[in-house]
């Protein structure tokens, strides 16, 4: 970090780029911030007390809902506070030694379905064990995660398990409104209409994938790379995907953010799975809402995903004139390096 003083800051020189942010000021949170383009004018609003590093504080604004294939449009969320990191390895074996699969309790939220029959909580439980017969993801075996691997994300967990979870930590799966609101900074009143708001928004999230682990390999430990969202969370994009409360009214749930295995587009895509898949690339991050009842039962509502099918084929001849635009004479490169300087020291040209 580097010190820019104390505000007031009048005198700073600061690129128009992407940047992080941290402010300090005894006796509030310390405040994190990531994205958006400097534009003269910077605001925080810092709340009183601490937090554990461990979490983060999302503050309540107005902010587009901008997963792919989804029509733009304004909501809000109260302020919340949400885990910097996806839940590890290591935090998920204290919910399995602490008996998590056999207290019926952190279940009991929820109804078990499957092809429109409900399930027993003791059918469906009993199917939710690791690759040797014990309670536990589907990436574990004999109770517990591989040697070395306590830091990277809890991975091969179905919904049920990652909504019991949350009841065990006294927390809550995010609603995709709370998943989105830690990805994208608030909506700015006076350029809500144009053409910066919208660059700003594509452009951090570019940067963002950028720095996160999109590696085509395995997770990476949580917050070892730089990929950090607005607010101060870590592996948003890529690494595990992330479970979210909302179902689509197709028996599927929301599981967002991309995998380390998937391309960087995806990480903004609205996916949604059966909440009895446990691939090994399913995680989970968890929120505390201190909104009232209402406002949770609102955002947990059913959100059907785009009807693709709706959208109209384009004709031979029109994909032919784009096709067309990818054409080029099939030649050799005959590329050669004329001269090589290395000198700067920073870069090699």
């Amino acid at each position: 970090w580097k010190l820019l003083g104390t505000t007031p800051i009048n005198d700073a020189r600061l690129p128009r780029v992407v940047l992080r942010w941290r402010v300090q000021k005894t006796g509030y949170e310390t405040a994190e911030r990531a994205g958006d383009a400097f534009d003269g004018t910077y605001r925080f609003q810092l709340a009183e007390g601490t937090l554990p590093d461990s979490t983060v504080r999302i503050p309540d604004s107005q902010r587009y809902f901008l997963l792919t294939g989804y029509s733009p449009f304004l909501y809000e969320v109260p302020t919340f506070l949400a885990d910097r990191f996806e839940v590890t390895n290591e935090d998920y074996l204290e919910f399995v030694r602490s008996g998590g699969y056999e207290n019926e309790a952190y279940w009991s939220h929820f109804s078990f379905v499957r092809d429109g029959d409900e399930l027993s909580w003791e059918a469906a439980v009993d199917e939710f064990r690791d690759g040797t017969g014990r309670f536990g993801p589907a990436t574990w075996d004999g109770g517990t995660y591989p040697d070395g691997a306590g830091r990277l994300p809890v991975a091969g967990i179905s919904w049920y398990e990652a909504a019991a979870y949350a009841s065990f930590r006294g927390k809550q799966l995010p609603t995709i409104y709370h998943w989105s609101s830690m990805t994208i900074f608030p909506a700015r009143e006076e350029i809500e209409t144009g053409k910066e708001v919208r660059l700003g928004i594509g452009l951090f999230r570019s940067e963002l994938a950028a720095l996160s682990n999109f590696s085509g390999g395995g997770a990476a430990a949580v917050g070892s790379l730089k990929g950090v969202t607005p607010f101060g969370s870590y592996d948003a994009a890529g690494n595990v995907r992330e479970w979210c409360w909302n179902a689509t009214g197709d028996d599927e749930h929301y599981i967002l953010g991309g995998t380390s295995q998937d391309p960087t587009y995806l990480y903004t895509y609205g996916v949604a799975n059966s909440p009895w898949d446990r691939s090994s690339v399913n995680g989970v991050r968890l929120v505390s809402d201190e909104a009232s009842s209402d406002s949770i039962t609102t955002l947990r509502e059913p959100v059907s995903l785009p009807e693709m099918e709706s959208i109209e084929p384009i004709t031979d001849e029109i994909f032919q004139v784009y096709r067309d635009l990818f054409d080029y004479d099939p030649i050799a490169l005959d590329s050669r390096v004329e001269f090589v300087d290395a000198e700067a020291g920073h870069w090699t040209q």
